[in-house]
């Protein structure tokens, strides 16, 4: 199945968890999209990630949002949001894994560096920034969630609009 065509003042995709492939997400999203060039570089960190995480476990699938994934005019995208949907019985393991933390987006970080005197790091995303990665499990307690908060919109200047407007995101299975 394509993926919808993008629409509306904020050039969305329609409601919805739409299935693709990461063929279909280049096509409408580097190909044919404003500002060609800085898309490119997301993709290629967008799927290295995708090889990364696919060792975690089987049956994953990525949940692509964001900026990457419209068509909006006004700004170019400068990261993917990925959420990393893992299945319930492998969830513990993928959780307990000490490289998971190289994957996802973590804010607030304090260094301990002798040589710099340390300090607080306001955020890090994986991929030198290029995704802003989240791992959850697929138990509809938390991805529900998930999907509800991802189909909400942010205006030009990144206020959250009310949740009557609203927008859908992809799903990539790995």
């Amino acid at each position: 199945m394509a993926i919808p065509p993008t629409g509306g003042r904020y050039a969305t995709l329609p409601v919805g968890r739409h299935q693709a492939t990461f063929e279909q997400v280049y096509e409408a999203f580097v190909e044919n999209a404003p500002f060609r060039d800085d898309r490119e570089v997301i993709f290629e960190a967008l799927t290295l990630y995708a090889k990364i995480v696919a060792n975690l476990c089987p049956g994953l699938a990525l949940w692509v949002n964001g900026g990457f994934i419209t068509h909006k005019s006004w700004a170019a995208p400068k990261d993917a949001d990925v959420v990393v949907v893992v299945p319930q019985a492998h969830y513990p393991n993928v959780c307990s894994n000490p490289s998971v933390w190289t994957y996802i987006t973590l804010q607030g970080v304090i260094v301990s560096d002798p040589s710099t005197g340390g300090g607080r790091i306001g955020r890090i995303q994986p991929m030198a920034g290029l995704i802003d990665g989240f791992i959850i499990s697929d138990d509809p307690t938390l991805s529900d969630v998930w999907a509800y908060r991802w189909s909400l919109v942010n205006d030009e200047d990144g206020n959250l609009l009310p949740d009557t407007t609203r927008k859908g995101f992809l799903e990539v299975k790995l």
